[in-house]
């Protein structure tokens, strides 16, 4: 790979490999089907500050804890290749693919299969989780965790230096297995978010949750999109803006949100659960949040009230400084 010149192609045939660093920029990784990268540890293929990057084929990336976490680096395209987080015991996190301030980054048809273990104080493992990344576009790829299918963060354990404010991502046509989370924005955000799109994605298995919060840090969530996606499941609540953990963990929303959800079907809710929220929408009163729901379908029944969704069953709602809209009929 050191001899290989700006803008060629390195071809990795059928066999097993040990895990590298990307000496340089400019470059193309081409996995053949029986490519095997694998490193007993995280950063499989690793690298900082390498502009258009691309790793393409139908090999596999197979490593610990956070595999594949590429930092700094512009332009990256993640084509078609399977990325594995296996089991092992360790300290620290569970992120299977974690882009680090990359920007202008696309990721087509990869599948990400992390284990399935909940195994404290390592923490389950997770899917997607992109931190500071702006212009990002994840499209008809497959996400398998135990924890979150997709979670944006911006700052937090993983982010090197001050957090920077996060914009334009889109993720499309994708399907999520997901034992608890579908998909977050939440838990570290450090700095605003906006135009994020999430549009006809199935998210499928146990969890189903969409997840908005921020821990009271007082940040921006501005047009927030949903557009014609699928929750198989929904085990907690098909929404919940502020934390919703167990007691007394649990926090309210601080600062402002605009979100919309254009034709979001919830497939099924866990009504006899006790603990099942359904939605769930907490705020700080200095807050200003507004939820927009357009032909929001919950077990095949069309809301257009709080109420429909009482008589669905759902009797632990919390509806507390947020500005919640039903339309019916776009």
């Amino acid at each position: 790979m050191d001899a290989c010149a700006k803008g060629q192609t390195v071809y990795f045939p059928s066999g097993t490999y040990s895990g590298f660093t990307i000496p340089r920029g400019n470059i193309t990784l081409y996995l053949a089907p029986g490519a095997f990268i694998k490193k007993e540890d995280q950063d499989v293929i690793s690298f900082e500050h390498k502009d258009n990057v691309t790793i393409k084929g139908r090999g596999v990336i197979q490593g610990y804890g956070c595999p594949f976490q590429p930092k700094f680096s512009n332009h990256l395209t993640l084509e078609g290749v399977i990325i594995r987080n296996d089991y092992k015991k360790r300290l620290g996190n569970n992120w299977t693919f974690t882009p680090i301030k990359c920007h202008h980054a696309v990721m087509r048809n990869v599948k990400l299969f992390s284990h399935l273990k909940n195994d404290p104080p390592h923490g389950p493992p997770s899917a997607f989780q992109p931190q500071c990344c702006s212009n990002l576009l994840i499209e008809n790829s497959l996400g398998v965790s135990y924890d979150d299918g997709i979670a944006i963060k911006v700052g937090g354990w993983m982010c090197v230096g001050p957090p920077e404010p996060t914009s334009n991502i889109t993720f499309r046509n994708n399907i999520i297995w997901s034992m608890t989370g579908g998909y977050k924005i939440g838990t570290e955000i450090f700095a605003d978010i906006e135009n994020f799109t999430f549009e006809n994605n199935d998210i499928v298995m146990g969890g189903g949750n969409d997840d908005l919060f921020n821990r009271e840090r007082g940040t921006k969530f501005k047009n927030i999109r949903y557009i014609n996606n699928r929750v198989e499941n929904s085990k907690l609540a098909f929404l919940s803006i502020g934390s919703l953990y167990r007691e007394p963990d649990i926090y309210p929303y601080k600062g402002e949100m605009d979100v919309t959800f254009d034709n979001h079907v919830v497939e099924r809710i866990w009504r006899n659960d006790p603990g099942y929220k359904g939605l769930w929408a907490y705020a700080t009163p200095d807050s200003k949040v507004k939820v927009t729901f357009n032909n929001l379908r919950v077990e095949g029944k069309l809301i257009g009230s709080l109420q429909d969704l009482k008589d669905l069953g759902l009797k632990y709602m919390k509806i507390e400084n947020v500005d919640i809209v039903f339309n019916t009929g776009r």
